[in-house]
């Protein structure tokens, strides 16, 4: 008994040293992470918010680049349009400058004085040979025998007179049984306001 009361000191010292190394260690522990910790900053360290900013710049690119896209379209469609506009109002002056012009002496004996014509003057039995200073087999004969005759002589030729001619269509005797025809004299007479040329 006297020995066990002699070591209870020694007992209760020990106790007491260990129970302050517990108490040392407990306050050199770390704190333990709470629940509401966001666990992806402490694992890779990066910032969530910081994450959703940069994605939003990201599309925020994106989306200007496709307006760039876009924007070259639209030019390059206006240009070709331009110049479709542009060609177009070129061929419609071009159509616009095409005034046809007079009858030539190649038309008009070819649709008057030839064999078979209105005019039928280069035909057997009326012009086809030398008839009162005439002769129409061709058109070059027939313009140089018509200009002997005094009919043709440029822009007063009397070939296009209403006194003068001797072509039914002006009041003439030729052909026999001719009559009266605007047409053929709408185109003698502009081939002659052109200067009755051997065209």
């Amino acid at each position: 008994m006297k020995l066990a009361s002699s070591l209870a000191p020694l007992f209760g010292l020990a106790l007491c040293a260990s129970s302050l190394v517990a108490c040392v260690y407990a306050s050199d522990a770390p704190t333990p992470l709470s629940s509401g910790t966001s666990t992806g900053s402490a694992t890779d360290g990066t910032d969530p918010a910081s994450t959703d900013s940069d994605g939003g710049g990201g599309g925020g690119g994106g989306g200007g680049g496709g307006g760039d896209t876009d924007g070259g379209g639209g030019g390059g469609g206006g240009g070709t349009d331009a110049g479709k506009q542009s060609t177009d109002a070129g061929a419609q002056s071009k159509d616009a400058g095409q005034v046809s012009g007079p009858p030539t002496w190649s038309t008009i004996y070819a649709t008057y004085f030839a064999a078979g014509t209105l005019g039928n003057c280069g035909a057997s039995g009326c012009h086809l040979n030398t008839k009162s200073g005439v002769k129409c087999a061709d058109k070059a004969t027939c313009f140089s025998t018509l200009t002997s005759q005094g009919y043709i002589s440029g822009t007063s030729s009397p070939l296009a007179s209403t006194q003068q001619s001797c072509l039914t269509w002006y009041g003439g005797n030729m052909p026999p049984s001719g009559g009266a025809n605007a047409k053929a004299k709408t185109d003698i007479n502009a081939w002659v306001a052109a200067g009755a040329a051997n065209n």
